[in-house]
């Protein structure tokens, strides 16, 4: 005590000011260094926001997919069993019309969808509406070739709905696909959302514990 009570004012208020200074710049540092943890955890929940976003937008488009493919079926074997050539006429207009729809969605599904295997999936799924087409117009050739819709017609309607059963399926796959991914994406949101939490909580206490 008698060696404090010799120093000099002035190294006692020197002194002072330094532990106060050490004790600013500790605790600026640690704020510094929790709000880098927090900038990096809203960076992370940000993405995968936008990947939900995506992954919701795809599944929307995903499952409107499906409509015109049934309404191509429909066309085609409306088409079939009609000898009038107006109303096929206006069937045929009508399963282009189906195909346009397709295509509008594919162009829409193509900016969300992104990863690398809802590409993959996407472009399976429109290799097989090609596919589809070519079939739709050896099935006409068929059914004009047999000049009614007999039992020739019929069997190759089968092998065609069969190949539309399949096509649906690969669209389902891609729906299923996209539920699965956004499961995912919740929990990490919600894992994200804790350690956020956790980050918060932790430099409170410390910065309390410090300045109290």
């Amino acid at each position: 005590m008698k060696f404090l009570s010799n120093i000099k004012i002035r190294w006692k208020l020197m002194s002072g000011f330094g532990v106060i200074l050490c004790v600013t710049l500790f605790v600026g540092l640690f704020a510094v260094i929790k709000l880098n943890a927090l900038s990096v955890k809203t960076d992370e929940m940000d993405k995968l926001l936008s990947d939900y976003s995506n992954r919701t937008t795809t599944l929307y488009y995903a499952l409107n997919w499906s409509y015109p493919v049934f309404r191509e079926a429909q066309s085609m074997i409306m088409y079939l069993q009609s000898d009038d050539a107006d109303e096929q006429m206006s069937l045929f207009k009508d399963f282009g019309r189906n195909g346009k729809d397709f295509t509008r969605i594919s162009s829409e599904i193509k900016r969300y969808g992104t990863s690398d295997e809802e590409q993959k999936r996407i472009i399976e799924i429109e290799d097989m509406q090609k596919g589809i087409l070519k079939k739709a117009v050896n099935l006409i050739a068929v059914r004009d070739g047999e000049g009614e819709y007999g039992a020739t017609t019929k069997k190759a309607l089968s092998r065609f709905m069969r190949d539309i059963n399949k096509f649906v399926g690969k669209i389902d796959d891609l729906v299923a696909l996209e539920n699965d991914a956004m499961k995912e994406i919740e929990q990490d949101s919600r894992k994200l959302a804790t350690q956020t939490r956790s980050t918060v909580s932790r430099a409170t206490t410390v910065m309390i514990t410090i300045l109290s």
